[in-house]
């Protein structure tokens, strides 16, 4: 779907930059003509600067004039007007983006236009052109260039720094915090807490929801449970536990997901595993 934007505006863009390269190449050359005064060569240049500078001038008009009567959602429409092929609008998009994802070996999950790279929601949005990656907005939207920014974007998250310790000791708190009040209308013998309880207690020292997604706070367990899930002297299990509600879907070393409901904290010689 792209034909109509690279013959309308991508070829021009091309004709441009060969242009505007030149004329700054030739700038360079006058600059340095006149640094060492070698008068002889700013007399031989300076005509090529302009000359060339003038080109550059006129294929960027040229380009700035094709770029605001362009519109992705128009180009896409006339494709499929002028041919019976199946293979024209968010339909071609959604395979191209799918097969670029593939080539990258990319874990992509979800039907366009809202697909999934744990732990990022890709947000398709053609019409506005742009993706929403996470909670950043990309415009780059060749398919290809949009795979290698997921790839990137995955990459940086899963190669950061993870403060386990912290992570863990938050976890605890939040735990001994909420427990008495489910041991309050569950029974003194209840044990386990809705992560998604420990979630919203977690997110009230941002002072705001927006500030410690949902998505972070899966990936942050995914990391802990790379871990051994200890800190002092206790034990932190992660499962899912029964009735405690919607939860998390979280990557396991299987290549497959695991749903995580509850928290359980205890003495760190205690036999569950909770992995």
């Amino acid at each position: 779907m792209f034909e109509a934007f690279d013959t309308e505006v991508g070829a021009r863009a091309k004709r441009a930059a060969s242009a505007s390269a030149s004329a700054a190449r030739l700038g360079k050359q006058l600059q340095k003509a006149a640094e060492s005064v070698d008068i002889h060569l700013l007399r031989q240049k300076v005509e090529d600067a302009a000359g060339k500078a003038g080109e550059a001038a006129a294929l960027l008009a040229e380009l700035r004039a094709a770029v605001t009567a362009f519109t992705l959602a128009e180009a896409a429409a006339a494709e499929v007007a002028a041919s019976a092929a199946s293979d024209l609008g968010p339909d071609a998009y959604a395979r191209a983006f799918e097969r670029a994802c593939a080539a990258e070996s990319i874990p992509l999950e979800g039907t366009y236009p809202d697909y999934r790279v744990f732990p990022l929601d890709i947000r398709i949005r053609l019409h506005e052109e742009r993706i929403v990656i996470g909670k950043k907005s990309w415009w780059a939207l060749r398919p290809v260039a949009l795979a290698q920014a997921v790839k990137r974007q995955r990459d940086r998250l899963m190669g950061g720094a993870f403060a386990a310790d912290k992570f863990g000791q938050a976890l605890v708190r939040a735990y001994d915090v909420l427990l008495p009040e489910v041991q309050a209308h569950s029974g003194a013998a209840a044990r386990q807490v809705a992560l998604r309880e420990v979630l919203a207690l977690l997110q009230l020292g941002t002072f705001g929801r927006n500030n410690y997604t949902k998505d972070e706070f899966a990936f942050d367990l995914y990391r802990y449970r790379q871990t051994s899930m200890t800190t002092g002297g206790r034990r932190v299990v992660l499962g899912d536990m029964r009735g405690l509600g919607a939860g998390f879907e979280v990557p396991n070393a299987r290549g497959g997901r695991d749903r995580l409901t509850g928290l359980q904290v205890l003495p760190a010689e205690g036999d569950a595993d909770g992995r």
